[in-house]
């Protein structure tokens, strides 16, 4: 890991530590704070939080304690739940519509009795329907309905389906705030690790403006160094007081999204241990399929078919029936007279519905139909998301490597250059630059484990499982680029050319051929014409050859160089590549210019191209030179080229 650069300056370390502003200073240990807070008359223990209220308490977190009380927090995840609860209500209801309902009735019914009735005549009530002047009523009741084509159940299918959508919405809702944690945490992380940078950089300029101030008291610099220096210094302490701003942004979004108060100092980890490396490689974008989002849409469609079946299911006959038993009576005292038991059974058979089913079909196989073109928008852009989180995953995890570098490079030319300032032999420019470059890098390698940290959890569908403790062991270092361990007798064979190929051997397989004398370095160059090789096939002209140069040293053959045909419209020397490497059978790994072990540069057109090393030879393709102007001239192209001595 990156070392601390307290020991680059040789000035007075009481000078350095008066250059730095009271809340730059380091905070005060554990223990002593307990110390200072038993004094009398002390304040409680403070912990600085630039443009933050006053905090009277710490409380460190991982990345796990940070999703647990986002997970707990008032989010759109808690609504996503109280959603689900709601859905499983819903099915609750449908289901109980499959069950028989049960009720009493108890009643009495009065009526008056009839007028005009001879005197001495027993009383009948006045209403022709009455059955007498008191009716008493105690019945059981027991109805319900048969589900002949799944009117009844299609709802509750409907309903399930429908909990299981807002189950998935809730994981989806859950996934986005486990992420958006991450993010925020690591992001505190990163924007306090480039305020201790600013802080540690203003302190380098501080003290390089009083040193240069010193010496030009001293007759031993110039004025226009000190106002250089001084001006300098200005600048690092308005960075810094930008990175105060961002760490003070930083940690509100996380407050936000944890319910962390304000008068509580968040403590994180600083990104300077890589967690654990995950097999990028064998990630693959099946974990796309695995997302909730898309299991939402599903559950979703399913339900809309469930609701066309229901819609359909109301056109059809409904069986319903009814139990009663218990009396009813006029005479309490004659019970057993008027009780008994009846039942009730009708087939309602449904004429018409003014279109009101037929409109409820037709409008869920719009939804389904939507729901369908959701899904697929849905899952190109969760690929899209995938591919380009494994991209940023893996791109981090080589700069992790090349800041980690860059870094200890640039902290030992700033020792360098601060050397070779005092001794007058560099310029405060130089000194200015290589302090910048120092804290560039460092806040690089931040900004990379950062990256990668926030990107990982972009992979998997269920971020919450992943492990954020640090990896044991050092940080990978920069990718090397693989080496070929082919030797020359596996080089390849193209059109009948090899390394080692005769004069002789090229004056039987072209005897059209011509061939000159060796030059003044006992090299024979032979150009073939495309036409001395056999057409490719009509249905593949794109390695039509437009011609072959060829080298020979001591009457063996070690370069050949084919051109194929300008006429070729490949948009890429990846895209060419691919199609030779599988034309010709290509070895590989192949790596840039600027990663060749061999870097001789004898054209421009080496600069474009992609090569292969192996043991003694190398493979070069390429486009060539062209044009972007008014017309693009394409030379694809294929070198192979001996390079250990006497292949």
């Amino acid at each position: 890991m990156l070392r601390s650069h307290s020991s680059l300056l040789t000035i007075s370390a009481s000078l350095a530590f008066s250059a730095l502003p009271a809340t730059a200073q380091q905070p005060k240990t554990p223990s002593a704070e307990r110390s200072d807070a038993q004094r009398p008359g002390l304040p409680p223990p403070y912990y600085s939080y630039a443009y933050g209220p006053q905090t009277t308490e710490h409380r460190a977190l991982t990345v796990q304690d940070a999703i647990a009380l986002a997970l707990q927090t008032a989010s759109s995840y808690r609504q996503a739940q109280f959603d689900e609860r709601v859905a499983a209500e819903d099915v609750v209801q449908a289901r109980a519509a499959l069950f028989p309902q049960v009720a009493a009735q108890l009643g009495n019914i009065f009526t008056t009795s009839a007028g005009g009735l001879p005197p001495g005549e027993k009383a009948i009530p006045s209403f022709a329907p009455a059955l007498g002047i008191h009716e008493t009523t105690a019945l059981l009741t027991v109805t319900g309905a048969v589900d002949l084509f799944g009117r009844l159940r299609a709802p509750l299918r409907r309903g399930r389906e429908l909990l299981a959508a807002a189950h998935a919405g809730g994981e989806a809702a859950r996934r986005d705030l486990v992420l958006a944690t991450v993010d925020g945490y690591y992001g505190l992380s990163l924007a306090r690790q480039r305020r201790r940078i600013a802080d540690e950089t203003l302190s380098l300029a501080e003290s390089s403006a009083e040193l240069t101030r010193r010496m030009a008291e001293r007759g031993e610099g110039e004025a226009t160094e000190m106002f250089r220096a001084r001006a300098e210094a200005l600048r690092r302490r308005d960075e810094l007081e930008q990175a105060r701003a961002a760490e003070s942004a930083a940690g509100n979004v996380l407050r936000s999204l944890t319910g962390i108060p304000a008068s509580v100092h968040i403590g994180v980890t600083r990104p300077t241990d890589l967690p654990p490396l995950e097999p990028f490689e064998s990630y693959s974008e099946a974990v796309v399929q695995e997302r909730p989002e898309l299991a939402q849409i599903d559950a979703l469609e399913r339900a809309a078919r469930e609701e066309m079946a229901g819609a359909r299911a109301q056109r059809k006959p409904q069986l319903v029936y009814g139990l009663s038993g218990g009396f009813d009576a006029t005479d309490l005292g004659e019970l057993r007279r008027f009780s008994g038991v009846s039942a009730q059974i009708a087939l309602s058979v449904p004429i018409t519905d003014a279109g009101a089913s037929r409109s409820r079909e037709a409008q869920a196989l719009l939804r389904l139909a939507s729901l369908q073109t959701q899904r697929e928008s849905t899952e190109r852009r969760l690929r899209e998301e995938f591919l380009a989180a494994r991209a940023l995953a893996f791109s981090a995890l080589a700069r992790v490597g090349q800041a980690e570098e860059r870094a200890t490079a640039s902290q030992h030319n700033m020792d360098l250059i601060l050397a070779r300032y005092k001794d007058r032999k560099a310029t405060i420019t130089e000194l200015i630059d290589s302090q910048s470059a120092y804290a560039d890098a460092r806040s690089a390698y931040a900004q990379a484990i950062t990256d990668y940290d926030t990107t990982r959890a972009r992979l998997v569908a269920d971020p919450a499982r992943l492990s954020y403790e640090p990896a044991s062991g050092a940080a990978p270092t920069s990718a090397v680029p693989a080496v070929c361990s082919a030797e020359t007798t596996a080089a390849p064979d193209i059109l009948g050319l090899h390394l080692g190929l005769t004069l002789d051997g090229l004056r039987s397989r072209f005897p059209a051929a011509i061939v000159p004398l060796p030059d003044a370095q006992g090299i024979v160059r032979v150009v073939l014409g495309g036409s001395l090789f056999a057409k490719p096939p009509a249905d593949d002209p794109a390695f039509g050859l437009s011609e072959v140069s060829v080298h020979f040293k001591d009457g063996k053959l070690f370069f050949y160089r084919l051109v194929f045909a300008e006429g070729t419209t490949w948009e890429t020397k990846d895209a060419f590549l691919a199609a030779a490497t599988a034309r010709f059978g290509l070895p590989g790994p192949w790596k840039a210019f600027y990663d060749w072990s061999d870097k001789t540069l004898v054209d421009g057109e080496d600069l474009r191209d992609l090569a292969v090393e192996c043991q003694g030879f190398r493979v070069r393709v390429g486009l060539g030179l062209f044009s972007e102007g008014v017309r693009r001239v394409l030379l694809p192209h294929i070198k192979v080229e001996a390079t250990a001595p006497g292949s």
